[in-house]
């Protein structure tokens, strides 16, 4: 007997594929995601716009030491820390919504494999903040660049460090959300998680500061500091290397979640 090949997809890719279409439909659903994750990129484009704008301005008026020392790679994304924050809440709220409604249950009802449901809301929300962070770093270093032409201290959208730091943001806005999504696995609280994720991604850095030994080598391992070294063309002496810094970026949400994928195996709710 001779068996027939199909094209029709399985059972297991028809149930991802059933998985994926109801997360993206719990997130489209989702009023204040969209409050707030508009409202973040709204606030980062704002910024970065009255900045250039001061920027530009005050350029004749400088000393030709602070002109030398402008970064015009780093400028525009100076005002992105309200995107930090929006997209961490709105990786926070992708779970934590479920959480404090009780409808955690029925998600976990309708697909037992709890692991399953985590790795799909995982790859929406990931999927979805990193269109929204590209197109957000792309249109601010757009607008930056754009207002420091006429001055000629800009730097163009085609060169490499232009384009890898556009894409950097990219990733961590995405990463960050990832990371309040685990954070709101494991602590089943969005407040709480929202409180780690701002302590995480603003606050530490800024206590645990050194210019020698662990607490070096801890503020080099910080979110923060990893993505402006990402986005500098004059990288200060004791920041990270590239490398590390990508490893900084894509390790946190990565470690988090692989403990809420044992957490939410293990644990009743």
């Amino acid at each position: 007997m001779y068996s027939v090949a199909t094209d029709e997809p399985g059972p297991a890719w028809r149930r991802a594929q059933d998985m994926l279409a109801a997360e993206w439909i719990k997130l489209r659903s989702l009023r204040p995601v969209y409050l707030i994750c508009l409202g973040g990129v709204f606030a980062t484009l704002l910024i970065t716009a009255l900045s250039a704008h001061t920027d530009a301005q005050g350029w004749n008026e400088w000393t030709p030491a602070q002109q030398a020392g402008f970064d015009a790679l780093h400028a525009p994304f100076r005002g992105f820390a309200f995107a930090h924050l929006a997209f961490a809440v709105t990786g926070v709220l992708a779970i934590g919504s479920e959480y404090s409604s009780g409808l955690i249950r029925t998600t976990f009802t309708a697909m037992p494999a709890r692991r399953a449901v985590l790795a799909a809301k995982a790859t929406v929300l990931g999927l979805a903040t990193f269109t929204v962070g590209l197109g957000t770093a792309a249109t601010a270093f757009v607008i930056g660049q754009l207002t420091y032409a006429p001055h000629h201290f800009g730097v163009s959208i085609a060169e490499p460090e232009a384009l890898g730091s556009i894409g950097a943001v990219a990733v961590y806005l995405s990463a960050v959300s990832l990371l309040g999504l685990a954070l709101a696995t494991l602590l089943r609280q969005s407040a709480v998680a929202i409180t780690g994720c701002f302590v995480l991604l603003f606050l530490l850095s800024q206590f645990l500061h050194g210019d020698h030994g662990w607490m070096l080598h801890v503020h080099q391992a910080m979110p923060d500091i990893a993505i402006r070294r990402l986005t500098t063309g004059r990288a200060d002496v004791l920041a990270p290397s590239r490398a590390a810094a990508w490893a900084t970026i894509l390790l946190y949400p990565a470690v988090a979640l692989g403990a809420a994928t044992v957490g939410i195996h293990r644990r009743d709710v």
